[in-house]
């Protein structure tokens, strides 16, 4: 019986050592530009499209750069999709 404990043992500390392997950067990225599933992003570059297309109606040249901004013009983006667009 000590023998296969002994064993177990050894198998757990192997898992552990191959359990965790060492990422290069290459492969974070990858995983971070993966995290959304492919539906997700195209839902969010669809909705990015339409988003683009109220800033270049509105003639709004540039996009807005800071926080302040930004938030004027959801406001206004979602004022405006909640009144005219019907889903």
């Amino acid at each position: 019986m000590q023998n296969d404990f002994g064993t177990a043992e050894l198998e757990i500390a192997e898992m552990a050592e191959s359990r965790f392997q060492t990422l290069n950067e290459e492969k974070i990225a990858e995983l971070l530009n993966d995290k959304d599933s492919k539906n997700t992003q195209k839902g969010t570059k669809g909705s990015r499209l339409i988003f683009d297309a109220h800033l270049q109606e509105r003639n709004l040249i540039r996009k807005p750069a800071t926080a302040k901004e930004v938030a004027t013009v959801l406001r206004e983006f979602y004022a405006y999709v909640s009144t005219f667009c019907l889903f």
